[in-house]
């Protein structure tokens, strides 16, 4: 099997600049996803602190951030500020773009349509707490986001903990943990499991197994992957995630364990 790598856009050296591919410049970028809606790709350029977007056509323009590290909310999505953002993830809508931050240990709220930028979670204190919005839920980093029909998962990188914020409205409800031991790596499957830096996150409707629906966490570290099993309870739904977390899942059983298809738990190498 041949696999074809083709460069979308940007060029080979780091630095600012819109326009088509001949000339736009990024800096260290990280997750993206795609709107539908406006056929663009919405990527986190993260040492420019700023989301990017990039046409269909090839053309980048700044969809959000001045360009000076902050954690300014405002009006304007172009006024706002943000701090090495690392992933973005859209609402199954598409009228709410959710931000991680890795320089501010938060989530950021972005209304597509408004622009209005909002503080969703963290950002205020560094470290390990559930809670409520931006002074009671605290993170170390975030750089991995996914959502699903009524949740955001994020991981908290440094905490070694993949979490959960309830609701897409402005503060969300009470974040959660999903997986993952706090502030303790490790690499282990099973009910207890521990993770060592998960980074990347993505939904999958189904991992080959007849309703099963699993979230996949790539780690930073080592290239672990690990997917989060569909609770056994919920597995006579549809075999897609977002609709078997409709629920809270606060008294539900999460297993840990290694995709057959990924060799034992390993995708690549650094």
């Amino acid at each position: 099997m041949s696999t074809l790598l083709k460069t979308l856009n940007g060029a080979a050296s780091a630095g600012f600049a819109q326009g088509t591919s001949s000339v736009a410049r990024f800096a260290s970028p990280g997750g993206a996803c795609f709107d539908a809606a406006k056929q663009q790709w919405l990527i986190a350029d993260s040492d420019n602190h700023r989301i990017r977007s990039l046409g269909l056509q090839g053309r980048v323009d700044t969809f959000a951030g001045a360009g000076t590290a902050g954690m300014l909310p405002a009006h304007d999505r172009l006024a706002a500020t943000f701090r090495q953002p690392r992933g973005v993830a859209l609402t199954p809508a598409q009228d709410v773009l959710f931000v991680a931050e890795h320089g501010n240990a938060a989530v950021r709220r972005v209304e597509t349509e408004t622009g209005r930028v909002t503080n969703f979670v963290g950002g205020v204190f560094t470290g390990y707490q559930e809670g409520t919005g931006t002074n009671f839920a605290w993170f170390k980093s975030i750089t991995g986001i996914t959502t699903s029909t009524s949740r955001i998962y994020v991981s908290d990188t440094q905490n070694h903990a993949v979490r959960m914020v309830l609701g897409f409205g402005d503060g969300g409800d009470k974040t959660s943990l999903v997986a993952g031991t706090p502030e303790t790596t490790g690499f282990r499957d099973g009910p207890i499991a521990s993770f060592n830096h998960p980074s990347g996150l993505a939904v999958v409707a189904d991992l080959g197994e007849v309703g099963r629906g699993v979230l996949v966490v790539i780690g930073l570290r080592h290239g672990d992957t690990e997917a989060l099993g569909r609770v056994p309870r919920l597995m006579v739904e549809p075999a897609v995630l977002p609709a078997a977390l409709t629920e809270d899942h606060a008294h539900v059983p999460i297993e840990v364990r290694r995709p057959r298809w990924l060799g034992g738990g390993r995708c690549c190498s650094r």
